[in-house]
């Protein structure tokens, strides 16, 4: 392997490994990993910014000639964190901060690798398998993020998400709403040229059946089984229903049943500001209005 492509695939193990050794985010840390990755491959090109011209980039892309080879099989887990430009980079990183980030506080660092990796190999699986026949080289970590939406989905189908769009402000989404969307334009695109819309749809669809056993991996990496004092949560139990879930939450001591009742208190809830609904957001409660309270 080139020396550009040893770079490369040595930059994603430190990603992982500085992720879990230092209990770090890996949404974060595989962020910085694609821009390093982009980086990498720009200035080693022989057209400065023109990856394709860097040796590393066939060898951390999966190029694909028509027939199988062995060389292929390292390259459906390095071609995660390849990226085409920088429109592209730029997308799947805001993505990865917006979408993975919440997830992986929810879930665990175990939990999200997990998701990730298996989602992205079987969206990479899928476009492979579709297009065997074909010539294409394939990039980008779109199909292991949208896993990462399936398995949201799956696990916390009623938290609402903003969308980012510049100049034009949306309401918050339900997450499956979400999801569901992504689905629908992903099939609609199935056909334009040089979009991996096979990988988007299987990686989706690969994260909303693995989501359950992702959960099921032991984590040191959930922000909601941290200790907290449920005692802020006070005013927010107006209702007897409310109440009996505050008790309910104060005496478990199973974390993931801890971790249930707090999200159905959270759904149950109407903010004391704006009576809206409330979700869960990077370890605190908040609302639409701009209302917010932090679990200590």
């Amino acid at each position: 392997m080139d020396p550009i492509g040893i770079a490369g695939v040595l930059i994603i193990i430190v990603a992982f490994a500085y992720a879990f050794l230092r209990r770090a985010l890996l949404s974060l840390a595989l962020s910085i990993c694609f821009l390093a990755i982009y980086t990498l491959l720009a200035l080693s090109s022989r057209q400065f910014g023109y990856l394709p011209g860097s040796p590393g980039y066939l060898e951390l892309a999966l190029s694909h000639t028509g027939s199988a080879r062995l060389v292929e099989a390292l390259t459906f887990f390095t071609s995660m964190f390849v990226h085409w430009d920088l429109l592209h980079l730029g997308f799947n990183m805001i993505f990865l901060i917006v979408v993975g980030t919440p997830l992986e506080e929810k879930i665990g660092t175990s939990a999200f690798a997990f998701v990730f990796i298996i989602g992205g190999l079987f969206g990479t699986l899928a476009f492979y398998l579709l297009h065997y026949s074909e010539v294409f080289v394939l990039m980008g970590a779109s199909g292991a993020l949208s896993a990462e939406l399936g398995a949201y989905a799956r696990l916390y189908p009623r938290e609402k998400m903003k969308l980012f769009v510049p100049f034009f402000p949306l309401p918050a989404i339900s997450i499956i709403w979400l999801a569901m969307g992504f689905l629908i334009v992903s099939s609609l695109l199935i056909n334009v040229p040089h979009v991996a819309t096979e990988a988007h749809i299987a990686g989706l669809i690969t994260g909303l059946f693995i989501a359950p056993l992702a959960v099921r991996l032991p984590s040191k990496k959930r922000t909601i089984l941290k200790p907290i004092d449920f005692s802020v949560l006070a005013g927010l139990a107006i209702t007897v229903e409310l109440r009996d879930i505050l008790d309910d939450l104060e005496k478990e001591t199973v974390p993931e049943v801890r971790a249930a009742w707090l999200e159905r208190f959270v759904q149950r809830a109407k903010c004391p500001t704006c009576k809206g609904p409330l979700r869960m957001r990077m370890g605190r409660i908040v609302s639409d209005c701009g209302w917010k309270l932090r679990l200590r």
